[in-house]
Parts: structure tokens; sequence; C-alpha cells
């Protein structure tokens, strides 16, 4: 059901419209419902561009390809008594510049900061008493190798298969989904993926 419109409402929506147009830039002009509209169509079809390019996720395609990344699964620690009580164990982590220029990362002393697992049934350590980050300057072909603390639940049925999830300029925990500091800390590569079949 549709009111009159007095004069006070033709004030504000006029007073809306200069405001809205003062934001865009443009004083003599602002943007009606249906431009809205196609501006976010186009926006969100960028977006998923993005995404199907393989930009949102980090892992480039082809020659945009800047980093690989392998993990394997320590064998040894998957005999220990923390594996077994606790489902700690480690996973050996590779960092290989694929591009034709030098590359940055930031290592944490707990480098489970810089990575993520798809599978929510396991998950790296981020515990730590006190965590330093350093960067490190990858130059093409060169490797970084590290180990990451993984947990999982030990009487989860096997096999587990997951793949981690690196961000190469982290400025928090990965797995903290909640809080990513810059967009280039929101990038993640992913590995390999791997199966715990004990």
């Amino acid at each position: 059901m549709r009111t009159a419109t007095t004069g006070a409402d033709v004030e504000r929506i006029a007073a809306n419209r200069l405001h809205r147009a003062t934001l865009h830039g443009a004083a003599d002009s602002y943007w009606t419902a249906g431009e809205d509209s196609m501006k976010a169509v186009l926006a969100f079809g960028l977006l998923m561009y993005a995404v199907a390019s393989g930009w949102c996720q980090g892992q480039a395609k082809g020659s945009d390809a800047v980093f690989k990344i392998e993990i394997s699964v320590n064998q040894d620690s998957l005999k220990s008594d923390t594996y077994k009580k606790w489902g700690e164990f480690l996973v050996a982590t590779k960092i290989r510049n694929i591009s034709g220029v030098d590359q940055e990362i930031v290592v944490w002393t707990q480098q489970g900061w810089s990575w993520v697992s798809d599978n929510p049934d396991v998950v790296p350590g981020t515990e730590a008493a006190q965590n330093a980050d350093t960067k490190i300057e990858l130059k093409p072909g060169q490797e970084y190798a590290g180990a990451v603390q993984l947990i999982c639940d030990p009487n989860k049925n096997r096999p587990l298969t997951f793949r981690l999830g690196l961000t190469p300029k982290t400025e928090m925990p990965v797995s903290d989904q909640s809080g990513f500091g810059s967009a280039q800390a929101k990038v993640i590569l992913w590995s390999n993926a791997v199966a715990l079949a004990e």
C-alpha cells in the first residue's frame, strides 16, 4: 500500500540521492536501482571468474603458478605415543618457487600458522608460547622445506585424506578463518592430497 509523499519525504529522498551521488563522485547524478543491480551482477561475475581461474584459491594454473606445494606424512610420527593417544603427527612440507622471479613467504616458528587443512578432521597445531615470523625470499627454482604438526582424532575411521593449504604471507593463524589481515594473507595455495591409513 502506497502512502502519500510529503514535502519532508521529498526533501529526505533528494538529500539521500545527493549524498549517494557525492559519495560516488558524481554530484549531478545518482545511481538508479537498475544500475546498482547491474553493477552487483558484474561484480559477482568478476568474483566467479576469479574463483574459476584459481586466483581466490591461490592455486594458479600454467604459467601463472608461483609456488608448488608438496606434502608427505612423516611415517615415524605415526608410531609415536602422542599419535596413538592424542592424534598428533608430522607432515613434511616443500614450498618451491616455480615462477620466474623471486617470491617471498612468511614462516612462523609455529609453522602451523601458515597452513590450513581441507579436512575438518585434520587440523594444524597453532599453539605457541611465543611465535615469531621470518620472511624468506625464494629465488626461481628454490625450495623451502619444513614440518607441520597436525592433529586428528585417533579413533576416527581411516583412511583420512587431506590437503594442506599454504598462505605464503599470513599475519595470523590461517585456520582462524574469522580474522584474515591483508588481501595477500587470504591467498591459499593447495598441496597434493595425502592419506592417513593407520
